[in-house]
């Protein structure tokens, strides 16, 4: 992904609209969860796994932005660490060659 993409992202975390989300989010979780909670004591397991699946779903949905970071982070670092390589084999072929590096 591109860099605006990864600093617009950055930016998102950092604002306090996004602080507001995330407790919105938690007071959802807690519904959610409940309501699990609340299905798996009537011994219907249907109901539950229902609960169970908005579960996994919503955790999904919470955890993009982190997913999403990571993964541009990584492919950062994995360019990086690339380039580094490259220049290296670069630099011991001069050596080999007898060329300055």
């Amino acid at each position: 992904m591109a860099k605006m993409e990864y600093m617009a992202l950055t930016q998102l975390r950092q604002s306090p609209g996004w602080q507001v989300l995330v407790a919105l989010w938690a007071m959802q979780h807690k519904k959610i969860v409940d309501g699990m909670r609340k299905a798996g004591k009537t011994g219907r397991d249907s109901n539950w796994r229902w609960f169970a699946g908005q579960q996994e779903g919503f955790e999904i949905a919470i955890t993009q932005l982190d997913r999403a970071l990571g993964e541009m982070e990584a492919e950062v670092i994995e360019v990086d660490a690339s380039q580094e390589a490259k220049t290296q084999v670069e630099e011991l072929l001069k050596k080999i060659k007898g060329d300055k590096p």
